[in-house]
């Protein structure tokens, strides 16, 4: 898909047109499309329904596969892989990610970080508690009512 929309020929694909890029069974586009959609790096939507159109897909304007790794240092790999349990580690590297790969600052709300990184909300709080004991972030809270905000500051 990438390929095509590259060199300009088409933006939006059915299955026909993947299937005919790919050069593969229509059952295996099928597959292949719902592993893809269900990870977000491709979307689909409805065509026009009066022609009796089914779904188009387009790569997700914002996943690009030159940027699909997050940098992180030796030094830090090291002081990861000695200090940090896997989900904190999942958890550091996915705010890495969605903070550019700077020392930033990433705002999101604790259920859609548990959703992307398959854990519970309480399951986060948890790892975001002990990654900053840990050194590795900044956690703060803020309380607006009874709706708390979390802003994560990465220390590495």
């Amino acid at each position: 898909m990438k390929l095509a929309a590259e060199l300009g020929e088409v933006k939006k694909f059915s299955k026909k047109d993947i299937q005919r890029f790919a050069n593969i069974s229509e059952r295996t586009v099928e597959r292949n499309i719902k592993a893809l959609v269900t990870k977000k790096y491709i979307s689909k939507r409805r065509s026009n329904r009066r022609k009796g159109e089914t779904y188009v897909y387009y790569l997700t304007p914002y996943f690009s596969g030159a940027e699909g790794y997050t940098a992180l240092g030796n030094a830090l790999v090291d002081k990861m892989l000695k200090d940090l349990t896997d989900g904190e580690m999942k958890l550091y590297c996915f705010l890495r990610r969605k903070s550019g790969n700077q020392e930033d600052c990433f705002w999101a709300s604790q259920n859609y970080i548990a959703d992307q990184i398959g854990k519970t909300q309480q399951g986060l709080s948890m790892m975001t508690n002990s990654l900053d004991k840990k050194g590795f972030l900044k956690k703060t809270t803020e309380e607006n009512g009874k709706i708390k905000k979390s802003k994560y500051v990465l220390k590495f």
